[in-house]
């Protein structure tokens, strides 16, 4: 049975604890010691939070776990580390009842919930930004400029998959080849996976040491290269201003709950100190009247008459602290398409205080994302608070209605409204001479065209070469989904006409051609002759002779390609023949009497171009190196790097010690970049050096009269 004394230690105890719950800790991040307390705060909780993800997969197979490897996980908090100084420093004084930079760590920690790259897989952020790019390179006139660093090859183009998306501007193979060039950009970096566009390894080592071939990133900042740096800066710093002001809106709304929290925790601080009070009082009555302490019990459970006020207290402060947590735990549903589910959370008024950005240019803001990871920026790091803002710009894409249509996997139903209208689409169709496109309404654009106004049709014929489609009788009851709109009758006509626009041209295929159009002529009248079945036996053979035409433009088109590659396979094999000419006579001429020249060379001689040297035993690099000081030397056991060549003005090869495969890479880089290459004659170092000299000089040799 407890003592009076137990009882009093345990209520310290308990006493201490809530003290020390309400404690607020600030870092001074300027501190070396007080850095590493916060970075072990973070490790600590990245770690708990790692565990409870992984255990909640065991249980849910469909949680994705591929953003939880170590590369990410200290990348992401790295960037907390980073951040939560600037965090502190800009809210601590308005919220001094919490540290603002556990808190912040706490919204950055992961969650179990929806990944980067799921986002990418379910709204095609990559094909979003490949879009805008081109968009912003057609406006600025350097499309054509951008041209050169895209793939050609059928090879690299058919590695992208467009999802389902017809874009009105560019053709599939033009967003394939900006999608590649975005994302092999890091390929031969270490951790780089094309299987995961976002998020990957090699995007978490940005800063590191390059690729070995960085011929990929170079085709990627040469495309950044021709976009404009203030518009690329201001898309950049609008993405962050939304996630600052997300994690602003975060932590103002975390106060609300936590004030709740410190309130309820005061008040169990003071019901415990009258409970020590009472318990201490009651030890002295016991002591009067000469009694035990195992007397304890009965005496104060008569005499403490605030211990069940404090339960009430207790167990409203567990629900309020759990609030608190559960905010902070469940932040990435703040995003617009899980947000419902915060209300249970927060309730009416806090729900009302979310904070939702604007997004005016949901491509941009893709973009956006895309520049600031590619730039290893911290802010797209962080766990939750971006993956909120981008959820949030993946919904305002165009496609985005589609992912949410068949977001359960299943067939879409139209809506009641809808299928009443299609019962009778008579009743929405517009004559062609009513059409709005066909009423003379606007001024003609240049002098002379016309004597009066010109109709709308006249005027996109005018600027694009292009007929408008005259209406589509089978989407006319479309016109129904427009009623409660709010556009008047004119206003939903000339929608309806861009939206016939828009379906006309996304059922051609990728060689403009209609699957579904019928030729015209002798056949028309052929076809009024015959039944209805043949009728349609015919138009069956129509629409297959079409896909046979562009099936056939398509294979043509592969030929061509094919050609072109048996070209430039003939050409390059003449460039083989030509190095293995040179190489016989390099073999030729060393077997011969040596030559002499009108120069003699002092070592250590100086180099007067770049040069680079590949190949060579150790023995042989250790022997010619103080020969040729300034002469860059590369290990045998080192990759050829693809930059060292590229800046070089001559190499040289000692084609002993070098592997097939690194003489043939290096070929490719020097053949495909003009540079000079040069071979070695001898074994011995000092003739090697000799050659080497006299060929950098450029010296003659002797003639033999």
């Amino acid at each position: 049975m407890k003592t009076i004394d137990d009882k009093l230690t345990q209520l310290r105890q308990t006493a201490e604890q809530a003290k020390e719950s309400i404690k607020v800790d600030t870092y001074d991040f300027k501190d070396s010691a007080s850095a590493k307390e916060f970075e072990k705060y973070t490790e600590t909780l990245f770690k708990n939070r790692v565990g409870m993800i992984k255990s909640y997969g065991q249980q849910n197979k469909g949680v994705d776990l591929s953003e939880l490897n170590y590369d990410i996980l200290s990348r992401r908090s790295a960037a907390v580390n980073r951040l939560a100084e600037k965090v502190q420093q800009d809210h601590q004084a308005d919220h001094p009842y919490f540290s603002t930079a556990e808190v912040f760590a706490q919204f950055c920690a992961p969650c179990p919930t929806d990944t980067f790259n799921g986002l990418d897989e379910k709204y095609h952020i990559e094909t979003a930004a490949a879009i805008w790019i081109l968009d912003h390179l057609r406006n600025s006139g350097r499309l054509d400029d951008a041209l050169e660093f895209l793939p050609e090859s059928r090879e690299e183009l058919d590695k992208i998959d467009l999802p389902d998306v017809t874009d009105s501007v560019h053709c599939d193979d033009l967003i394939r080849g900006m999608l590649y060039v975005i994302r092999y950009r890091n390929s031969g970096k270490s951790g780089f996976d094309a299987t995961k566009p976002f998020m990957d390894g090699a995007d978490a080592a940005i800063g590191g040491d390059k690729a070995d071939d960085d011929s990929a990133r170079e085709r990627f900042e040469g495309v950044m290269g021709l976009l404009d740096k203030n518009t690329v800066d201001a898309l950049c710093e609008q993405f962050t201003a939304y996630v600052t002001a997300l994690s602003e809106n975060c932590l103002n709304v975390y106060a609300r709950l936590h004030d709740k929290v410190a309130v309820l925790t005061e008040n169990k601080i003071n019901m415990i100190e009258k409970e020590i009070a009472n318990s201490q009082a009651a030890k002295g009555s016991l002591s009067v009247l000469n009694l035990p302490d195992d007397s304890f019990e009965t005496t104060v459970t008569a005499a403490s008459d605030t211990r069940e006020d404090a339960y009430g207290i207790e167990e409203e402060l567990q629900k309020a602290i759990f609030r608190a947590e559960s905010f902070y735990m469940n932040v990435m549903l703040l995003s617009a398409e899980h947000r419902r589910q915060m209300y249970d959370v927060l309730g009416d008024e806090l729900y009302a205080r979310l904070y939702r950005p604007a997004i005016g240019d949901p491509f941009g803001m893709c973009f956006a994302f895309l520049c600031l990871l590619d730039s290893g920026n911290d802010i797209v790091w962080l766990y939750n608070l971006p993956y909120v803002i981008l959820a949030d710009v993946c919904l305002e894409l165009p496609w985005a209605a589609a992912g949410q249509v068949n977001a359960q996997g299943e067939q879409p139903k139209a809506s009641p409204a809808f299928c009443e209208a299609a019962k009778d689409p008579e009743k929405y169709i517009t004559p062609t001479t009513d059409s709005v496109l066909n009423q003379k309404l606007v001024l003609p654009p240049f002098i002379g065209t016309a004597d009066g106004k010109i109709s709308f049709a006249q005027l996109i014929y005018l600027f694009s070469g292009l007929t408008p489609p005259r209406g589509m009788p089978e989407l006319s009851y479309v016109k129904a989904l427009f009623a409660d709109s709010e556009l008047s009758d004119r206003e939903i006509e000339i929608l309806y006409e861009y939206f016939t626009l828009a379906c006309s041209l996304s059922r051609r295929d990728e060689n403009y051609v209609f699957i579904d159009e019928e030729d015209g002529g002798d056949e028309e009248d052929a076809e009024e002759s015959v039944s209805d079945e043949n009728a349609r036996e015919l138009r069956e053979l129509k629409r297959e002779n079409k896909n046979l035409k562009a099936m056939l433009n398509k294979l043509e088109h592969r030929l061509k390609e094919s050609s072109e590659a048996l070209d430039n396979m003939s050409d390059s094999l003449d460039e083989a023949n030509a190095e293995l000419g040179e190489l016989r006579s390099m073999i030729r001429e060393a077997d011969n009497s040596e030559k002499e020249y009108t120069v003699t060379v002092t070592f250590p001689y100086t180099a007067q171009k770049r040069a680079v040297v590949f190949g060579g035993h150790s023995t042989w690099l250790k022997a010619i190196r103080p020969l040729l000081p300034n002469v860059r030397f590369v290990e045998p056991s080192a990759q050829p790097n693809t930059g060292l060549i590229m800046n070089a003005d001559v190499i040289w090869i000692q084609t002993n010690a070098m592997s097939h495969s690194d003489f043939y890479k290096i070929i490719d880089v020097v053949r495909k970049h003009k540079i000079e290459i040069r071979y070695f004659k001898y074994a011995s170092a000092e003739k090697c050096a000799e050659q080497f000299a006299l060929e950098d000089m450029g010296a003659e040799e002797v003639s033999e009269d």
